[in-house]
């Protein structure tokens, strides 16, 4: 389907078990969409465009916590999917949507926890 969607005659597909957070920080991808579905463990996090100060992510933060660093607003829910949610995630290499990618990450996992991922890449 995501096939279709985008009339692409191929995709990158990574289908991982992860026993940590693979993108900790909050961060957006030159990418124009990626398919992103959790099959075992925490779903991925992400920030609604409204609150976040993209002038924050990467460098921006100035080496502090994307909690500290004024990435978004003080007191703002960190939204976050649940197993088995399947989201598109339009991202900063869609034409006409620079500098809107959504902002998102893995979430911390507890030890001994594990995450299956599956995520669909334009290629």
């Amino acid at each position: 389907m995501f096939c279709c969607l985008f009339d692409l005659k191929r995709v990158g597909l990574r289908l991982t078990t992860l026993h940590h957070a693979m993108c900790p920080r909050f961060h957006v991808d030159n990418i124009p969409y990626r398919l992103v579905t959790t099959y075992g463990g925490t779903g991925t996090q992400w920030l609604p465009h409204q609150v976040v100060d993209r002038r924050k992510l990467g460098t921006g933060n100035q080496g502090l916590s994307d909690d500290l660093s004024g990435l978004y607003k003080n007191g703002t829910t960190v939204e976050q999917l649940v197993c088995a949610d399947v989201a598109l995630l339009k991202d900063e290499g869609w034409q006409g949507n620079e500098n809107a990618g959504l902002v998102h990450r893995s979430p911390a996992l507890k030890p001994a926890e594990k995450r299956l991922l599956l995520t669909l890449d334009f290629f």
